[in-house]
């Protein structure tokens, strides 16, 4: 078959870039034609955009062409089309992506409006999609049904960035080609589908993230009426009504649910400060209106009632007060008098109500002994610190927290210090009902803290259980320390510790050393210190012989003094596994840490990491899953069940966890780290670079990315990523030179990729002298595999243990 693109002529069963071949023609548009291809390497099939002709000629559509590739380059989610590489060969532009199945909204809307539910479905999808593109400083520009693919399965993608606006964290990378786009984001210049719009698009100013929600607004309108919001005879009428008028036929939305059309509301607003201030929260407020179920009604969360202005806030109110009024505000999943049996808790953080942000120590301390104290509940499945602090500094409704993280209860509150005196208020409620079980008012000394602690643990646990063992209110109610200022010191020493950089990580030591300097007998602060030692080692800070045995020292004190300490154990378990490589003392310790408390969710990651360590997948699996049961929004929970799936070679699960684990945090560097390593091992070598390009821009090497995105596309993919660890070596050796520890497994790693075996070995050889925790994945790590033939590495395993 022949396809005419301009003046190129491409044939079914034409090659480009030696890897893809054009299977048949899908469709054409303003920047391309697009076609179905095969990936020969991978095995698939792909959609590929070309670039014609008469467009590749001229610079300005060049650019937008290369800047739609790369805007969606940057973005990893489900509800944007994914980008697969980006090529020119023979003269030939092209952009390889994942083919989809279904049709345009537009196409969708041509036969059928959707009912407001499922309107409201596709909604939430397409807001979550530009809630990602926002967060990595991507503004699309021509939102339309015709840029909105529904697949088969009723799935949502967000297509055609080509007008895009790349701000904030990419600006500094696309600064770099400012000379070749200028023409597509000064101010002045009218770009976009004019029915679709915002007001300050329309008049040429230069647009933000709230634009993109305006053209969201239109859509939706769209959706639910059948008529455009404000078309009209003429463009010029058009832009007319967009920068003055209300919205066509607007009594068509008379009928739907009041909530859902306030939202619409707010979208078309024409000040862009009265609209969603972003796009999550466009979203979060659609979801609102979802949960509600069958209920027509919905009010907007506080969290965003506070981001509007006071004149939008008013109907706000008014849905409020009817609400309430209605008896719809929550929908009761139990009657008012039911007893239902606590199975679950999460303890949310307790808010800091002093005016002095230095007192965040305060509040998280408190929210962690609560936590600590319930943990000890037998057949109490308690959330974790890493998912619970999720939320930390955000406005929440505690029942729709519960619903998320499945729990049966929720304990939330307030701690204020005024003086010398303390104000904590502290609440128990009851998910499915809204019931409140405990609630109560503490206003004491500072001194008394500890009581304070002591009778909320006491009173929870005892209004979830009606009886405790004499065993369980001993370990609840027991003080760790009598002194209140070495409290106080303990949990500023937590506090910066959980902070993970070189700058807490000190503060954090000092102020644990000055705990145990007040009561030589806090095994709690023992217990953290041991940490502090270990962390210094396996963030590859300090030398292993050097903090490890410091960090033993402290975890057996901790022992010594009480060994129903679970996080002493734990500690105690960290030396054994990646100091000592005592695989059995360490099954002891970590054994002995979930005896105490089952809901200990660090331990379970570590057990993890060890059960990977020694290449037992289905367990080191099984454990990463019950460790994120309890820890279901912690990133370190998360990467534990991806590593897992990474290095048993389940690349496709591995990918959709780390994915998931960027959703959580998508400034997670070794996220996109191991997602480049998962791209290399599948061939998938686009993918690699944008992952490695991630990782350098979110470490902090913004120029290094851009360097490696160039080699990418004048040398290919081994000669780009040679450079970059041949670069990578330098600055290795130059920080050593000037005096900075840097662990031999960084050398090791990167003259293993680079092929260098004598080299690699005489590395791991200085790692096994330092006695480096990291040597504890050498079994197993996908980065050495290369070495695994040769003798020399048969006899390491021998020597660390890893092999009989």
């Amino acid at each position: 078959m022949h396809v005419l693109v301009g003046q190129i002529d491409l044939l079914s069963g034409t090659h480009l870039g030696e890897r893809y071949e054009i299977l048949s023609p899908l469709g054409s548009g303003g920047m391309g034609q697009v076609y179905r291809a095969r990936d020969l390497r991978l095995g698939r099939d792909v959609a590929i955009k070309v670039l014609p002709e008469h467009l590749a000629k001229n610079q300005d559509a060049r650019s937008r062409f290369e800047r739609e590739a790369r805007a969606l380059a940057a973005l990893s989610h489900p509800n944007i089309l994914t980008i697969h590489d980006f090529i020119t060969h023979d003269g030939v532009s092209f952009a390889v992506m994942e083919l989809l199945k279904g049709e345009t909204l537009r196409a969708r809307l041509a036969h059928s409006k959707p009912a407001w539910n499922i309107a409201l479905k596709m909604g939430i999808a397409i807001a979550e999609g530009l809630a990602a593109a926002h967060s990595e400083g991507v503004i699309h520009r021509d939102l339309k049904p015709e840029n909105i693919f529904v697949t088969t399965d009723g799935g949502i993608k967000i297509l055609d960035f080509g007008l895009a606006r790349l701000e904030t964290k990419l600006r500094q990378e696309e600064n770099s080609r400012a000379a070749t786009e200028s023409l597509l984001t000064q101010s002045g210049i009218v770009m976009g589908t004019i029915p679709y719009m915002s007001p300050e698009q329309v008049r040429g100013e230069t647009v933000d993230s709230r634009s993109d929600i305006f053209s969201f607004g239109v859509i939706v309108y769209e959706m639910l009426t059948g008529v455009l919001a404000f078309s009209r005879r003429s463009s010029a009428e058009t832009i007319a009504a967009i920068l003055k008028e209300d919205p066509l036929e607007a009594k068509l939305l008379e009928g739907y649910p009041p909530g859902l059309v306030e939202v619409v509301s707010v979208c078309l607003k024409k000040n862009p400060e009265e609209r969603f201030h972003t796009a999550h929260d466009l979203a979060f407020a659609l979801k609102i209106i979802s949960d509600a179920g069958t209920v027509t009604v919905a009010p907007l969360p506080r969290s965003i009632v506070r981001r509007i202005k006071p004149k939008t806030v008013l109907w706000i109110t008014e849905l409020m007060v009817f609400l309430i009024l209605s008896g719809l505000f929550y929908r009761h999943l139990s009657g008012p008098g039911s007893v239902k049996t606590i199975h679950s808790l999460a303890v949310l953080p307790f808010v800091n109500g002093s005016p002095d942000p230095n007192m965040e120590y305060l509040s998280d301390g408190f929210t962690d002994s609560i936590i600590n104290s319930v943990s000890q509940l037998p057949e109490l499945r308690v959330m974790a610190r890493g998912t619970v602090f999720t939320y930390k500094g955000k406005e929440f409704d505690p029942r729709k927290v519960g619903r998320d993280l499945h729990v049966d209860a929720v304990v939330t509150g307030r701690i204020a210090q005024q003086s010398d005196t303390l104000i904590v208020n502290a609440d128990l409620v009851r998910v499915s009902d809204g019931t409140q079980l405990w609630g109560k008012q503490f206003k004491r000394k500072f001194k008394d803290i500890l009581e304070i602690q002591e009778e909320i643990s006491l009173e929870i646990t005892s209004g979830l259980q009606s009886r405790l063992s004499l065993e369980l209110q001993k370990r609840l109610t027991r003080h760790h320390t009598e002194d209140t200022e070495a409290y106080r010191l303990y949990l500023k020493g937590k506090y910066h510790f959980n902070k993970f950089t070189l700058e807490h990580y000190e503060k954090s030591r000092d102020y644990l050393e000055e705990a145990i300097e007040r009561d030589p007998s806090y095994a709690l602060a023992y217990s953290e210190l041991s940490l502090y030692y270990q962390a210094m080692a396996i963030d590859g800070y300090r030398l292993p012989i050097e903090t490890m045995p410091r960090a033993e020292s402290a975890a057996k004190k901790a022992i010594a003094i009480d060994e129903t300490l679970a996080e002493a154990h734990d500690a105690l378990s960290g030396v054994r596994f990646y100091y000592d490589w005592n695989w059995p003392g360490y099954e002891q310790e970590s054994r002995r840490a979930l005896e105490l408390n089952p809901n200990f969710a660090g331990a379970r990651v570590t057990h993890t990491q060890y059960l990977r360590a020694l290449g037992r997948w289905e367990q080191a699996i099984a454990e990463a899953k019950s460790a994120e049961k309890i820890d279901p929004l912690s990133i370190m929970t998360n990467k534990a069940l991806a590593a897992a799936f990474h290095w048993s070679h389940q690349y496709d699960l591995a990918i959709k966890q780390y994915r998931y684990t960027l959703d959580l945090d998508p400034n997670f560097p070794e996220a996109y780290a191991s997602l480049a390593e998962i791209y290399d091992d599948t061939g998938m070598f686009g993918e690699a670079i944008t992952a490695m390009q991630r990782y350098l821009m979110h470490a902090g090497d913004e120029e290094g990315a851009v360097v490696l995105g160039d080699d990418f596309q004048a040398h290919g993919y081994h000669i780009a990523m040679r450079s970059l660890y041949h670069k990578t070596l330098e600055g290795l050796k130059k920080s050593s030179e000037n005096g900075n520890y840097v662990s031999p497994m960084n050398f090791a790693y990167i003259y293993a990729y680079l092929g260098d075996k004598d080299q690699a070995f005489a590395w791991l050889e200085k790692a096994y002298q330092e006695r480096s925790p990291w040597l504890t994945n050498l079994k197993v790590d996908p980065q050495f595999e290369n070495l695994r033939t040769d003798s020399r590495f048969k006899i390491l395993l021998r020597r660390i243990g890893l092999l009989q």
